[in-house]
């Protein structure tokens, strides 16, 4: 008599591999879906580049988020500098500082509508209670 060797079972879908890229797509859709803010919104800029590419999803979750939660304040501008590049003719970015929740936030730089914001000049800012780091600016949020 001769003595087989039981197989190990495996899993299905390790056998054929054709189930591997829509699985794996599936966990990436969730992963964008439910990604975390504390990733979205990082005080470390090299964190923060993760989802870069999650873009366009995360404006809609950004307004879903101050249409419920928003609350509407006043920033100041803090900085303002001129860029431009071989491919812009160049543009002015502005950053604020506003008061949430008894802390300080500042915004990133945002392509200033009208050159007329000068440093120490207030423009209204809509942050969500629930989590600060998620703001717009007044005339960005009329758009």
């Amino acid at each position: 008599m001769k003595y087989r060797k039981k197989k190990k079972p495996e899993l299905l879908l390790l056998n054929d591999s054709k189930w591997i890229a829509p699985v794996l797509l599936i966990i990436s859709l969730i992963f964008v879906y439910f990604i975390p803010k504390a990733i979205m919104y990082a005080d470390y800029k090299i964190i923060g580049m993760l989802p870069f590419f999650v873009g366009l999803f995360q404006g809609y979750r950004e307004k879903i988020e101050l249409e419920k939660f928003g609350v509407w304040t006043t920033s100041i501008v803090v900085d303002r500098k001129y860029v431009k590049n071989r491919h812009n003719p160049g543009e002015w970015l502005i950053k604020c500082s506003y008061q949430a929740t008894h802390q300080s936030y500042e915004t990133a730089y945002h392509t200033d509508s009208k050159p007329a914001h000068p440093v120490g000049k207030k423009i209204r800012i809509i942050y969500s209670s629930q989590y600060p780091k998620i703001y717009t600016l007044d005339y960005e949020w009329k758009r």
